[in-house]
């Protein structure tokens, strides 16, 4: 991965951290603040909804990060298939496992 390309995913990764902490405010913040009892079945629904919302894109958001890291730390390995047959041996052979 070039410099240049690691450094503005450095930067987005920030940004995206910055995101997650803005949704954690917005689950934090109360749904009933004082002098407001009495609020609609539908406000209060609204607001449920969107701490919910916040919540899963807060996770959603935490995994990409996490795996995007992973990237530009270049700890991602491929897992390579060191056996010498083919997609039609395979095949066959699970066959002949089957009771043919």
């Amino acid at each position: 991965m070039s410099e240049d390309l690691k450094a503005t995913r450095l930067k987005v990764l920030s940004a995206a951290k910055k995101g997650v902490t803005e949704l954690i405010k917005v689950l934090e913040s109360p749904i009933l603040t004082q002098g407001e009892e009495d609020i609609t079945a539908d406000k209060m629904k609204n607001a449920a909804s969107a701490k919910k919302l916040a919540f899963l894109d807060a996770l959603e958001m935490l995994d990409v990060i996490s795996k995007e890291e992973d990237k530009v730390d270049e700890k991602i390995f491929t897992v390579t298939d060191t056996s010498s047959q083919g997609f039609a041996e395979l095949a066959a052979k699970n066959n002949k496992k089957g009771g043919r």
